[in-house]
């Protein structure tokens, strides 16, 4: 049980920051714009800088075929929670539609990266940022279609999906790996510093998100419940014999499949709004899926670090 306890301590430090984040809400130090503004700041500075000392390692022939392995293993978990949730989630509505984005995109960058980089360090770092890739390619395709696809004038954009602030940093620093190019520690000094922001402030934006919308009835939405069984139950069952068959190695075990079973997007709320969706919906969605991960993460990469390669 000890990779139960290690991983339940490290998510307590985690949520510890998701609390300073609600507490920050609370007490008014920060509103709507001041979470905007840190989410902005995060994700055009802190992310690349985050992606860039991710892949400042010596290039090998096995971690190139891995990070591909950690590619192709992505793709396959996003297509098979987009088929579940599209079967198994209720009757197409507002709700549904929130959900089905909650189900499929998981907190990858905020909570996904933080947790790996405490388990197993930068190695595992190392794939977790590839999955980031696939992510925002998902986020920006699936996730854009799913919450806005019976709106009018609705139109698919690849541009939009291939160009954003998650794809480009990651495709930047994966070409500096690529090509051997190493900057100097004068350089990384700052890049580690800003990178190492990813951690507080991510989680914070999270425990901001949560606290910010009164959840109502909460506990009566079934829908709700359904979501969170999807994300935290049904689909890590079936990624984890999927992670064994794929692996190598312990450390590319826990560089993707943990971010495969991490709660739902925090950007969950952002799309939401901005596409006139059910953002009530979308809070119970990132709280409940959110709070009861502390259990379930802990669970599942105890079952991973038993079964898995040594």
């Amino acid at each position: 049980m000890e990779s139960f306890s290690e991983t339940f301590r490290q998510l307590v430090i985690l949520f510890g920051f998701i609390g300073i984040g609600a507490l920050a809400w609370k007490l008014k130090l920060w509103g709507r714009d001041g979470i905007n503004q840190i989410t902005t700041f995060v994700l055009y500075f802190v992310m690349p800088m985050l992606m860039v000392e991710s892949m400042q390692m010596p290039v090998s022939l096995e971690r190139i075929r891995n990070g591909l392995l950690a590619a192709l293993y992505a793709m396959i978990t996003y297509l098979i929670s987009i088929v579940l949730a599209k079967l198994i989630l209720p009757p197409p509505d507002r709700a549904k539609r929130v959900y089905s984005f909650a189900v499929v995109l998981g907190n990858v960058g905020f909570m996904g990266i933080p947790l790996v980089s405490l388990l197993v360090g930068a190695e595992g770092v190392f794939y977790t940022v590839i999955f980031v890739m696939i992510f925002h390619i998902v986020t920006w395709t699936y996730g854009v279609s799913v919450m806005q696809k019976d709106r009018p004038g609705f139109h698919f954009s690849w541009k939009k999906a291939l160009v954003n602030p998650g794809v480009l940093p990651v495709t930047f620093a994966i070409l500096l790996y690529v090509s051997g190019i190493r900057f100097p520690e004068i350089v990384m000094i700052p890049v580690r510093s800003i990178a190492s922001l990813n951690r507080p402030l991510g989680m914070m934006i999270v425990g901001a998100e949560i606290a910010a919308v009164s959840l109502g009835s909460f506990w009566k939405d079934r829908g709700m419940y359904i979501a969170a069984a999807l994300r935290l139950l049904i689909l890590p069952a079936i990624f984890l014999p999927l992670a064994l068959l794929f692996a190598n190695d312990r450390i590319w075990a826990y560089g993707v499949f943990i971010p495969a079973i991490i709660p739902t997007a925090a950007n969950i709320m952002m799309f939401a709004a901005r596409y006139e969706q059910d953002t009530l919906s979308a809070a119970r969605a990132l709280t409940a899926i959110t709070l009861v991960s502390l259990i379930t993460i802990p669970f599942w990469v105890w079952l991973l670090g038993v079964l898995g390669p040594a």
